[in-house]
C-alpha cells in the first residue's frame, strides 16, 4: 500500500495544471479539495487493482507511470489532451512527422523520467510486500465506495470538465479515449465504395479548343486568417495580394480538425453534417476519372489509407512524400501541364503549415525573424514568426501554380484541411497548440481554413458567371463547397451537384 499512495502523490502532482485550472474556474478552495481527494481515491484504486501480486503490481505501477507521463507531456507543452482523435492521428502519422513534433525535449523528458522510474523502483517498488487478498478485497471495496460518493458531491464540477476541452487527468483519461478509438478503429478504416460516376454527365465545350484543367490543392494545418489577403496585418501574401484573377473567402471553416477525417470531407458529396465513416462512396476524383478526364494525385504525404484509397481513383497516384518541401511538387505539375492534350484533373496534397514549421520553408522564405528554436516555445511573436513563414511559402507556391496555368482553360481551388491553434489562450488559462480538438469544443484557429480560388483569363473569358463573383469574398463558405464547385466549375451536371454550394453556379 505504501508505493501506491506515494504514486497517487505523484500522480496528482504532475497533473498540477488540472488542479489549477479547478481552483482558477471556482474560486472556491472546497471544490478544490474535493478534487484532489477524489482523484487520489481514484488513483489508488487503480493502483489496487493487482496489489495481490508483487509481479503485477510492479507491472501495472510502471505503465501507469509511463502513461501519466506521456499525457503530461502533451498537456504542458501542447494544452492538449489525449483523446480517441489524437491516439488514431498518432497511430496514421509517419515516423517523420511524430520525430519533427517530438524533438529534443522530448527526449529530454522521457530520459529524465526513464531516471525517475529507475529511481523509484529501486528504491521504493522493489521494497514492496505482497498483501494478503482479503486485505485487497476490502481496500477495493472501501475505494468504490468513497469513489461513488465523492463523485456525486462534485457532479456539476465533473459535467464542466467532460463538456469543456480542457486538460483532463493523466492516465485515467488514456483508458476511455483507448476504448473509443479500439470500438470505432473496424468502422473507420472500413472503405467500402459505391460508384457515383453515373449520377453526373459531362459534355465539353465544342466551341473552346483548349482542354480544361482543374486543380485541387489541399493545405495542411493552414489558417486563413493568417493570409494577408483575408486582412491579417503581417505581408504574408504579397503575390497573391497583386493577383486579380483570386477569389478568397476569408471566413471559411473546415469539415474537421484533423486530416484524416477532414481531407475525405472534402472530397466527397457529403456536407459536414452528413458526413461520417466508414468511407462509402467515391469522390469526384472517380467522376471525373469516369468521364475522360486525365486524372493525377501528386502528394507530399505519406497518406493514411482513408486518404490514399482517394489518391488510388487517379489515373496516377504519385507519392512524393521523400520530398522536402511543397516546391518539389511543381515540377512534375509543370510537366503534366505542358503535356495536357485534353480535360484534366490534378490533386495536389502538400504539406503546408504543418508543424513543425521551421522544416516546411527553405532559408530565403524565413522572412519573418526571430523564430522559434525549441519545440512550441513559449514565446508567442516567435512561433508566430515560424507559422508566418509557412504562409509567406505558400503564397509563393500558389503563384507559381497561377502562372503555370495562366494561358491555360484553367482554374484551382486551395483549402486546407484544418487550422492550427499558435498558444491562444484557451478559457483564459491554458494556452493551446496544434490541432485535433473535438470538433464542438474546438477553438476557431482550428477551424478557420483558407479557400482560394483562381481562375485563369481563358476560362473566365468562357465563363461570364465568374465575373460577377469578386464581391462575393465576404460570403460564409467551408469544405461543403468543394464537391460542387470542383464539378460545377468544371462544366459537370448532376442531381448531386449543389448549386447553392457551387461557386460557379447560377444559385451561389
Amino acid at each position: 500500500m505504501r508505493i501506491n499512495i506515494i504514486l497517487s502523490v505523484v500522480f496528482l502532482f504532475i497533473n498540477y495544471k488540472f488542479f489549477y485550472f479547478v481552483h482558477v474556474q471556482n474560486k472556491d478552495i472546497s471544490i478544490l479539495l474535493y478534487e484532489i481527494v477524489v482523484y487520489f481515491v481514484i488513483f489508488l484504486f487503480l493502483l489496487n487493482l493487482f496489489s495481490f501480486s508483487k509481479l503485477l503490481n510492479r507491472v501495472w505501477s510502471i505503465l501507469l507511470l509511463i502513461i501519466a507521463l506521456f499525457e503530461v507531456y502533451f498537456i504542458n507543452t501542447m494544452g492538449i489532451e489525449i483523446n480517441k482523435q489524437i491516439i488514431k492521428n498518432v497511430v496514421a502519422t509517419s515516423y517523420g512527422e511524430t520525430f519533427e513534433l517530438l524533438g529534443i525535449d522530448f527526449a529530454l523528458y522521457i530520459f529524465t523520467a526513464v531516471i525517475f522510474i529507475y529511481l523509484l523502483h529501486k528504491f521504493a517498488i522493489s521494497e514492496f510486500k505482497r498483501v494478503r487478498i482479503i486485505r485487497y478485497i476490502i481496500n477495493t471495496i472501501l475505494l468504490i465506495t468513497i469513489f461513488f460518493g465523492l463523485t456525486k458531491i462534485n457532479n456539476t464540477v465533473y459535467r464542466k470538465f467532460i463538456k469543456n476541452d480542457t486538460p483532463k487527468v493523466a492516465p485515467i483519461n488514456f483508458f476511455p479515449a483507448m476504448e473509443r478509438y479500439i470500438n470505432t478503429k473496424a468502422r473507420d478504416e472500413q472503405i467500402i465504395k459505391k460508384n457515383i460516376s453515373d449520377n453526373f454527365s459531362y459534355n465539353n465545350d465544342k466551341n473552346n479548343t483548349k482542354p480544361i484543367i482543374s486543380v485541387m490543392i489541399i493545405g495542411e494545418s493552414t489558417r486563413g486568417d493568417r493570409f494577408a489577403i483575408n486582412g491579417y496585418d503581417k505581408q504574408t501574401t504579397p503575390k497573391l495580394s497583386q493577383n486579380k484573377n483570386i477569389i478568397t473567402f476569408p471566413n471559411a471553416t473546415s469539415c474537421d480538425t484533423s486530416t484524416l477525417s477532414s481531407v475525405p470531407c472534402m472530397l466527397l458529396r457529403y456536407t459536414k453534417k452528413e458526413f461520417s465513416f466508414p468511407i462509402d462512396e467515391t469522390s469526384f476524383v472517380q467522376v471525373f476519372k469516369d468521364n475522360n478526364f486525365d486524372t493525377y494525385w501528386l502528394t507530399l504525404q505519406d497518406e493514411a489509407q482513408s486518404i490514399k484509397t482517394f489518391c488510388e481513383e487517379a489515373q496516377e497516384c504519385i507519392d512524393m512524400h521523400h520530398k522536402k518541401y511543397d516546391m518539389d511538387l511543381l515540377e512534375k505539375f509543370n510537366k503534366i501541364v505542358s503535356s495536357v492534350t485534353k480535360d484534366t484533373l490534378i490533386v495536389l496534397h502538400t504539406m503546408g503549415s504543418h508543424y513543425d514549421y521551421n522544416v516546411r520553408v527553405p532559408v530565403e522564405y524565413k522572412k519573418f525573424q526571430p523564430i522559434y528554436t525549441k519545440n512550441y516555445t513559449q514565446d508567442k511573436a516567435k512561433l508566430d514568426n515560424s507559422y508566418d513563414n509557412t504562409i509567406l511559402y505558400i503564397d509563393s507556391f500558389l503563384d507559381n501554380i497561377a502562372k503555370s496555368l495562366e494561358n491555360k482553360n484553367a482554374f484551382f481551388l486551395f483549402s486546407s484541411d484544418h487550422g492550427e491553434s499558435l498558444g491562444e489562450k484557451q478559457y483564459g488559462v491554458f494556452a493551446k497548440y496544434g490541432h485535433a480538438a473535438p470538433y464542438d469544443i474546438a477553438p476557431k484557429e482550428q477551424i478557420n481554413v483558407p479557400f482560394i480560388v483562381w481562375f485563369s483569363p481563358i476560362f473566365k473569358e468562357n465563363n461570364k458567371k465568374i465575373q460577377s463573383l469578386s464581391t462575393v469574398n465576404k460570403k460564409i463558405i467551408s469544405h461543403d463547397n468543394i464537391f460542387s464547385t470542383m464539378l460545377g466549375c468544371a462544366g459537370f451536371k448532376g442531381s448531386h451537384i449543389n448549386n447553392k454550394l457551387n461557386i460557379c453556379g447560377d444559385s451561389f
